[in-house]
């Protein structure tokens, strides 16, 4: 502040509010000899002033808020996965309705991205796009069961605060399958992982008038585990419909980091893990044989166990450190999704989705994919 006063707003750092031999205790605006001409940075000469009293709580603020803005790093890697999956899915659907014959390989591709909406306190109170491109091949092991593997490369831009925000890319990859038994059963799992790169990390730090801007760099991982399973009731020719169930298991690792430079708002903050554990029941209607085939379906989630995040963090210019744990999002949330494949030819295919999020009281969502598949 001495070095650059009017950045914090001071305009006299050598004189005093109050008038000499005053205690600011004691010493108010209406005092004789009180100036308020000025934005002084000491009140008499012992104390700061107000505005210093100002930044000083700013500063203060912004190093017990920090640990709960960094632990969002873990969130953003769940919704990479879920543009994944949304992409796996439209082609998984389309492979049931539509599925190839014993040793026929068949190959995918498709974009998908999402824009969300937080609201839930003041450190995740921003919103969220990603962009998401996956590709992948499968090979008719039997009439009834595929195999294959999926590559993806996502691109996210979070801003979960006014704050804090940063980029996420990562790249994926999963193995998965898909069983079929007499005609009404279907059963895929799949296996993923990713590494993950966190870029341009920012967090800016109010103090008076001034905004100040630490920067830092992480990495990551995610891996996990999903199985889906379901019934078609057909209803005629066309159109089934029936139960649908799920459950997912996913571990995200982001590495601590130290941000750059050597200010006095300079922060480290430790490693951060996230365990997330979802089940989920849901009804869906499908339909074949059409030009266009349009499907929907609705699903209830719960997230199970604890959903608390904890990250450790203090003043890069200290040996000591301090803890804080948040809380996540809802546990419990409702999808709807609509979408439709449609036939190009006997052997390629296109499909495409859009889904949102209903019941979460403080969380907004909407996701979109569309891709080909072809089979030979």
């Amino acid at each position: 502040m001495i070095a650059s006063p009017a950045l914090y707003g001071l305009t006299n750092t050598a004189g005093m509010a109050c008038p000499p031999g005053t205690s600011s205790a004691v010493c108010t605006s209406s005092t004789a000899g009180f100036s308020s001409q000025q934005t002084f940075l000491f009140a008499d000469r012992l104390h700061p002033s107000p505005a210093v009293h100002a930044l000083i709580a700013d500063y203060i603020q912004s190093i017990l808020d920090a640990p709960a803005q960094v632990a969002v790093l873990t969130q953003a890697p769940l919704t990479m996965l879920q543009d994944v999956h949304n992409t796996l899915d439209s082609h998984l659907q389309q492979q049931r309705r539509q599925p190839a014959e014993a040793g026929e390989f068949t190959v995918f591709g498709g974009y998908a991205g999402q824009h969300a909406r937080n609201k839930s306190d003041v450190f995740n109170d921003g919103d969220t796009d990603t962009a998401n491109l996956s590709a992948g091949m499968g090979y008719q092991l039997t009439d009834n069961l595929q195999a294959g593997a999926l590559l993806s490369t996502a691109s996210q831009r979070q801003h979960p605060s006014e704050r804090y925000d940063y980029r996420l890319h990562g790249n994926m990859v999963a193995l998965w399958s898909q069983l079929q038994l007499i005609d009404r059963l279907w059963v895929n799992a799949d296996i993923h992982y990713a590494d993950l790169d966190y870029d341009s990390i920012e967090r800016q730090i109010k103090l008076g008038p001034a905004v100040r801007t630490e920067q830092g760099s992480s990495s990551g991982k995610l891996m996990g585990t999903r199985v889906q399973t379901g019934w078609d009731f057909p209803l005629n020719e066309t159109i089934t419909t029936g139960p649908v169930v799920s459950y997912a298991l996913d571990y995200v690792r982001a590495d601590g980091y130290q941000e750059r430079g050597d200010s006095s708002s300079a922060m480290r903050f430790s490693d951060q893990t996230r365990h997330s554990q979802t089940g989920a029941v849901g009804w869906r209607i499908d339909t074949q044989g059409l030009g266009i085939n349009p499907w929907a379906q609705v699903s209830y989630n719960h997230q199970f166990g604890d959903t608390d995040t904890s990250v450790s963090a203090g003043l890069k210019s200290t040996r000591t450190a301090f803890r804080q744990s948040r809380s996540n999002q809802d546990k419990d949330w409702a999808d709807i999704a609509v979408g439709a494949n449609v036939p190009i030819g006997d052997a390629v295919s296109a499909f495409a989705a859009v889904s949102t999020v209903a019941g979460a009281r403080d969380y907004h969502e909407v996701t979109w994919n569309l891709g080909m598949s072809a089979r030979f």
